[in-house]
């Protein structure tokens, strides 16, 4: 067996479905399950703790990368806060984030008390509830772990 000829049959006969900025999407396949890149059933086989590791990683890189190009400011705060913050692009994604404009300006002049109400007046607060929310909140208003 040739593994590299099998993949690029593989790759040839399954495709890989939808791609938005350059990423492959989930799509139904042909009966319907949901799967991604070429032919992966993630009903069935889902992604090992290797695959949802490397995912991780990934998405906190493009979190992080998104804080240091939007925010000058972010580079002068603790590191702490910036992991808060980090954690809430990565969680809501910058777009929604960036809704976020009272908030945003309070940690922009480091006033953590206001920043940390605006974060409990959200609906990301009561989305997430009060275990994660809490815990994200003190860290942002005291910047201790």
């Amino acid at each position: 067996m040739t593994r590299d000829a099998l993949i690029e049959q593989i790759k040839m006969h399954e495709g890989h479905g939808p791609m938005r900025n350059g990423r492959h999407m989930p799509y139904p396949d042909s009966k319907g399950i949901l799967t991604i890149g070429y032919g992966r059933n993630l009903q069935a086989n889902g992604v090992r703790e290797s695959e949802a590791t490397e995912l991780l990683d990934n998405d906190v890189d493009e979190a992080i990368h998104a804080c240091f190009a939007t925010f000058p400011w972010f580079r002068d705060i603790d590191t702490v806060r910036q992991s808060v913050i980090t954690e809430l692009v990565f969680n809501m994604g910058m777009k929604t984030w960036l809704t976020f404009v009272n908030t945003i300006a309070a940690c922009e002049r480091r006033d953590w008390p206001a920043a940390g109400r605006g974060l409990r007046n959200s609906k990301w607060y009561r989305d997430v509830g009060t275990g994660r929310g809490d815990k994200m909140i003190d860290q942002l208003t005291s910047g201790i772990w």
